[in-house]
């Protein structure tokens, strides 16, 4: 797998997060603070999504497809499990103890280090 296409799904997965955390925002919303937190928490991957597509299109721009990445296939079916689980109990709605621990093993993932490690 070649760096643009590590960006390309990477920012898909950042987008899903973000999407996860809305819709803690939405089922937890009778509390205002937290319902504003987590719109908080998804503007931030929401953000991280954005940085890594413009990464993967500035590459794109001189039709290079960047460093053959072979470890990252591994990884990111991984991440693509991870979230379909989440993913899943997010839309069947969470308690705010669920969403944070969800949420904690979302931030302690490898997606995190994965975009440190491409962006930073």
């Amino acid at each position: 797998m070649f760096m643009t296409e590590v960006l390309g799904r990477c920012s898909a997965l950042e987008q899903r997060v973000a999407d996860i955390y809305r819709q803690f925002a939405g089922s937890l919303n009778d509390d205002k603070e937290v319902e504003s937190y987590w719109l908080g928490m998804a503007e931030e991957e929401k953000h991280h999504a954005k940085v890594l597509a413009a990464e993967k299109a500035a590459l794109e721009v001189d039709s290079d497809t960047g460093y053959f990445m072979p470890e990252f296939p591994a990884k990111l079916s991984e991440m693509d499990a991870m979230l379909k689980m989440v993913e899943e109990k997010a839309r069947t709605g969470v308690t705010k103890e669920e969403a944070f621990d969800l949420a904690l093993q979302l931030e302690q993932s490898e997606l995190n280090s994965i975009y440190r490690d491409l962006v930073l």
